[in-house]
């Protein structure tokens, strides 16, 4: 199952103790995965998109805002979209905001 960290924290994975951070992507067993869940650690990273999508969405500024970002920030929406391929969403999250604030002073 794969699932984002969403709480940094320790595991027991493959016989030793690993430290996991806030925005891993792991693709782990199901009871180990849903433990995790369940516990606050992590949620499933289909959940963590659509989240964020939906985020995304509801803060969009709307008009030409994303065409006008990747004219004038392209290295800032670069930078966006790394972040969110990757499952950072922490920095997608940072990222997006950022980008909604240039536009809204522009």
């Amino acid at each position: 199952m794969n699932i984002i960290i969403s709480k940094a924290c320790e595991v027991r994975l493959e016989g030793s103790m690993k430290t996991l951070k806030a925005g891993e992507k792991l693709d782990l067993p199901e009871i180990k995965a849903r433990r995790l869940i369940d516990a606050g650690y992590a949620q499933p990273a289909e959940d963590a998109y659509r989240a964020l999508i939906a985020e995304f969405g509801a803060k969009d500024a709307g008009g030409n805002c994303w065409q006008w970002i990747k004219t004038h920030y392209a290295d800032l929406w670069a930078r966006h979209q790394i972040a969110f391929r990757a499952g950072n969403l922490e920095l997608a999250r940072a990222t997006f905001d950022e980008m909604l604030t240039l536009h809204a002073a522009s």
